[in-house]
């Protein structure tokens, strides 16, 4: 269906006041669209009104009529009038009025395009290139596309509306573009405007709405003789339109009222969507306005260099100024009044154009005559800061005499003198002014800058100095620019140096005065004085040498004095290395004797420093070697210890002293022999027995300490956690036994299975053995595989220290049940799930209960059973039992599950949207892929699915209308979850019953 439209026709009067207008229209979505008619006339009194209503009408594109729509303008109002010459006096009497027509319609989709016509009489009599024009009105028409990429389009608008008059003989320029909001490409040419002709029973009196239809199709207007639309008016250059940037030019040359055709054309894709068509009426009127550029002369004696010009000129709008500077294009203004300052004195020629470019334009030229009365100069040097500075006026006259000048330093200070003097406190960049008068009254200033140049900011630092020491000067002076070129040092003694950074000995303590001067690349010179005071000279004393024994404590040093500061260096064994008399512990690990020398630094109050050296010579400690025989066992046990002379003695001659301690339990306790022998002790153990060696000589001690071990005789025994388990039962043995040294192990386990230190071990895999054996040789694990009872036996045995060995043996300590023998049988290993029931048979002996664990959660307490599977896969089966000793014993199998695949395809369907078989579809299981095609009895394809929830609707191609009662032929294929293709082909025969949908 159409709902809602426009299409204007004049109503009551018949009336010539049309100017032009254009058709436009937007897309709102939902098929639905907004029409904009914009319409401009001529609002003099003798004119007709906007029409009110005006109608719009809807045609196909073959002049079909489909509907009429009323619309009552939204906006009137008048227009400002665009004038773009200076030299145009617009008509006052010229009234110009614009109304807005705005109405939504929805157009049926996928019908076609529709037209959109206004038509409205008349256009003005005085029109010059139109054929009758007060009998033929205008048409303003625009397409509107429903169908296929053109859907929803939206018009392009132009964006300026042509000006209403245009000056004779002068080149217009126009930006006639336009703007689409959809993007397209557009293209604009001159173009032939539309006309009706108009017809009087439609406007009877009192016959208020018009006709009920539009003249279509409307036609094209009859320019007269020697015009066309693509001449529309007379102008050389003759008017053209840019067709990529919109832009219209030409000059016209012939006054008069002339009707021009303006078409943008939209492309999308180089496809042509829709055209906007403007027309417009040029009125073309003689533009000469009386223009007159006038400058008034002047008396520019005492005016030096700039001069203001004044303007007299009449009825201008624009101005050029031309100043007559030969070799120069910058001496010029667009100013009314302007004020230039010329280069030099001399004769300049200046023009003024107004309105220049313009058939109104008018010149007018002055002379200027420039001559220096009073020639200004000044005479100075750049100077240094805080420096007097002589300035000399220099300047001379033609004619008179200078009654008075004034020097202006700015920012500093002013003065009337002729060649004053002046000081600067700061360096930079200073104006200097100076002003003349004569006596004649000419007066003049001039303008020079002077550059003051900083003087350098002497600045020094020296070391904290002590008599004796060198004195390190740091020079520290700095200048805020440029750089600084010497330096005059002055150290008070009567010495000089220029170095930068000097260095100096003065020759006694006490106080001086130090000079430095620092000159600068301008030769700006800057001073500076100090007091600089040399102290005495340090006090160290370190004390007498001394010697100590290694790893002894000693302390170093003589008296403390007072205000004197203490380091000592190295710091080797020092708990405190900034005290006068440190104490020091020294360790000496070597076999020579060592030798360090400490050296104190002192400060005192004025950092006069002063260090002197303290030798400590440190013995070796003695190395002390203590033999014994090898342990004994308690009886009659006997031991002898020797000290092995220290390297001392042999390299330098040094006598010992030795004292033995055997402890308590010794016999006798302690000796004072170099060897002592037959030391007994009365118990098992070790023993410590401790050497102190005194070196005679230098006094020092060193101890040695030894061990005497007295060992048990030997002892076999061992234990176990768990005594009784089922066949391969695993015996953990763990030994009690004891010994004074490390013992070999000897284990037979009963089942002609052994270990041996020296055989056997844990780790062996022997062939032919009943049992097997892990572990380790103290605490072996055995695994028993035969039922039965065993006696175990162990042997110890000792081979050093105190040798010995011992054995043990317990009948009976492990007992081992037999185990239950399970097994059972499948009766099909793999399934489907069509049928997923499967029967396990029992095989199983000697067990009194069984279980079977079926893998999918699932268990029986019987192992002759039938068990139903409700998924694909494969499953694990495990069956256990036990016997009456209460052994275990499992078996395990697995069963595959494989899924079976299926699928339904119906027949026929009623594709009527009841609710009922209205969509052809399969059904199945195992479905992994799916695609299903649908054709009809010519094979032509009108439906495709790859989705096995989507069926047929039973609707045709790209989704029409529902297809008529037939027999359609499918193409299913698909892949089960286990990846095998599937075809599936037939037919299917649609039931038609009317669709509410394709109504």
């Amino acid at each position: 269906m159409f709902f809602g439209v426009l299409v204007m026709v004049a109503s009551k009067t018949r009336a010539t006041h049309i100017i032009g207008g254009e058709l436009t229209y937007t897309c709102g979505g939902d098929n639905m669209y907004t029409v904009n008619l914009v319409i401009y006339r001529n609002c003099a009194p003798d004119n007709a009104e906007f029409d009110d209503p005006g109608y719009f009408f809807v045609y196909d594109l073959q002049d079909n009529y489909i509907a009429k729509i009323t619309s009552y303008p939204v906006s009137i109002v008048n227009v400002d009038h665009y004038v773009n010459n200076p030299c145009l006096d617009f008509p006052t009497d010229l009234c110009v009025e614009r109304a807005i027509y705005t109405e939504q319609i929805r157009l049926t989709p996928n019908r076609g395009t529709f037209q959109i016509v206004y038509q409205r009489c008349c256009r003005t009599t005085e029109i010059t290139n139109v054929v009758d024009p007060g009998d033929i009105g205008s048409t303003y028409i625009i397409n509107i596309p429903t169908d296929g990429e053109k859907a929803c389009n939206n018009s392009s608008v132009f964006n300026n509306y042509p000006p209403v008059a245009v000056c004779l003989n002068d080149f217009l320029t126009f930006d006639h573009s336009a703007r689409d909001p959809d993007g397209d490409s557009l293209v604009y040419e001159i173009c032939h405007p539309n006309t009706f002709v108009y017809l009087d029973e439609c406007y009877q009196p009192g016959h208020l709405i018009g006709c009920d239809y539009a003249e279509m199709p409307p036609g094209l207007i009859e320019y007269t003789a020697g015009y066309s639309y693509q001449k529309p008016l007379d102008a050389d250059p003759a008017f053209v339109i840019d067709p990529v940037t919109g832009i219209l030019t030409g000059t016209p040359t012939q006054m008069g009222i002339f009707v021009v055709g303006i078409c943008v054309s939209e492309y999308r894709n180089g496809i042509l969507t829709g055209v906007n068509k403007r027309d417009f009426q040029f009125n073309v009127v003689y533009c000469d306005v009386a223009t007159t550029s006038s400058i008034p002369e002047g008396d520019h004696s005492c005016d030096g260099l700039t001069v203001e010009f004044a303007n007299s000129s009449n009825n201008a709008t624009f101005y050029s100024w031309d100043f007559g500077v030969a070799g120069i294009s910058s001496d010029i203004s667009d100013e009314y009044e302007p004020t230039y300052t010329f280069p030099d004195t001399g004769s300049y020629l200046v023009t003024l154009i107004t309105n220049p470019g313009y058939g109104c334009a008018d010149t007018a030229f002055a002379l200027i005559e420039l001559e220096d009365v009073l020639d200004l100069g000044m005479v100075f040097e750049d100077g240094c800061e805080n420096t007097d500075i002589e300035f000399f006026d220099v300047s001379t006259t033609i004619f008179g005499s200078i009654s008075k000048r004034l020097w202006e330093f700015v920012g500093v200070d002013k003065t009337a003198e002729q060649n004053p003097a002046q000081k600067f406190d700061e360096a930079g960049t200073y104006e200097i002014k100076l002003t003349v008068t004569m006596d004649i009254g000419c007066e003049s200033t001039m303008y020079e800058t002077i550059e003051i140049f900083p003087a350098p900011a002497p600045s020094a630092l020296h070391t904290k100095s002590c008599f004796g020491d060198l004195t390190y000067f740091t020079n520290t002076s700095t200048i805020n620019s440029g750089t600084i070129d010497s330096y005059v040092w002055q150290f008070g003694d009567g010495d000089l140096d220029t170095a930068k950074t000097p260095s100096h000995t003065y020759k006694e303590d006490g106080i001086f005065t130090l000079w430095l001067v620092a000159t600068s690349d301008h030769e700006c010179a800057g001073y500076r004085d100090y007091e600089i005071e040399i102290f005495p000279a340090g006090i160290s004393t370190a004390g007498e040498d001394i010697f100590f024994c290694s790893a002894s404590t000693n302390t170093i040093g003589a008296e403390k004095l007072e205000d004197v500061w203490y380091y000592w260096s190295p710091s080797i064994g020092m708990e405190h290395s900034n005290i006068a008399n440190p104490t020091i512990s020294l360790e000496n690990k070597t076999v020579d004797i060592e030798y360090y020398e400490y050296v104190l630094h002192t400060t005192d109050l004025n950092g006069c420093k002063a260090k002197d050296t303290v030798l400590v010579t440190v013995t070796p400690k003695e190395y002390i070697e203590v033999s014994h025989t090898p342990g004994y066992c308690l009886m009659d046990n006997s031991f002898s210890f020797e000290f092995v002379d220290g390297p001392l003695s042999s390299d330098f001659g040094f006598e010992y002293s030795y004292d033995w301690d055997f402890g308590p339990n010794a016999l006798p306790d302690t000796s004072t022999q170099e060897a002592p022998v037959d030391i007994a002790f009365n118990g098992l153990g070790d023993f410590n027995v401790v050497l102190t060696l005194t070196n005679e000589t230098t006094g020092c001690t060193s101890e040695g300490v030894d061990v005497a071990h007295v060992y048990p005789y030997s002892r076999a025994d061992y234990e176990m956690d768990v005594t009784n388990g089922c066949v391969e039962f695993h015996a953990k043995f763990k030994t009690t036994s004891i010994g004074g040294t490390d013992l070999q192990y000897y284990w037979k386990f009963g089942d002609g299975s052994h270990l041996d230190g020296r055989g056997y071990g844990p780790d062996d895999n022997v062939e032919g053995l009943p049992g097997v054996t892990y572990g380790t040789y103290e605490n072996p694990i055995h695994v028993y595989k035969e039922a039965g009872d065993y006696d175990v036996f162990l042997k110890v045995e000792a081979d050093s220290g105190c040798i010995s060995q011992d054995t043990v043996l317990i009948e009976g300590i492990c007992h081992v049940d037999p185990r239950p023998t399970m097994m059972m049988i499948s009766k099909d290993d793999i399934i489907t799930t069509l049928n997923s029931t499967n029967e396990f048979i029992d095989l199983s002996i000697n067990n009194d209960s069984c279980w079977v664990y079926f893998g999918d959660g699932e268990s029986a307490g019987v192992c002759n059973v039938f068990h139903t599977y409700l998924e694909h896969g494969t499953y694990e089966v495990i069956q256990v039992g036990n016997n009456e000793y209460g052994c275990l014993d499992t078996f395990l199998l697995d069963v595959i599950v494989e899924d079976a695949f299926i699928y339904y395809v119906p027949n026929a369907f009623t594709p009527n949207n009841d609710g009922i078989n209205d969509v052809f579809i399969g059904k199945g299981s195992g479905v992994y892929s799916f695609k299903m095609l649908i054709f009809d009895r010519w094979g032509n394809l009108i439906f495709e699915s790859n989705d096995e929830n989507e069926g047929w609707d039973g609707r045709g191609a790209k989704k029409g209308k529902t297809v008529q009662q037939d027999v359609y032929v499918y193409l299913i294929t698909l892949k089960d979850e286990e990846g095998k293709p599937h075809k599936l082909q037939g037919s299917v025969t649609v039931v038609s019953l009317k669709d509410p949908r394709d109504l």
